[in-house]
């Protein structure tokens, strides 16, 4: 595990999400968007409302997210990659 991986998630902190496609070993990126964690905890990926990550791990973090997208059936992990890294 990196260091960036025990790093808990605070309000102010920047992530980054990517969903990419896959398509026959074909990778298209689908979604690239910055999310910044508000002062409540919560980020607000598109068509998802508003996710709390705060205390959570940065993997932690992405799990939520992949679960959140494959429940509301907006994307599937079984077609789609998903990396959430911190801002730089």
């Amino acid at each position: 595990m990196s260091g960036l991986d025990r790093t808990l998630l605070v309000p102010g902190d920047c992530v980054i999400l990517d969903v990419v496609v896959v398509v026959d070993a074909i990778h298209q990126r689908d979604l690239q968007v910055r999310l910044v964690v508000d002062a409540g905890g919560d980020i607000s990926p598109p068509f998802l409302g508003n996710l709390h990550i705060a205390g959570l791990s940065l993997k932690q973090a992405q799990t939520l997210i992949e679960l959140s997208y494959s429940q509301r059936e907006i994307y599937a992990p079984a077609k789609h990659d998903f990396a959430l890294s911190r801002c730089r």
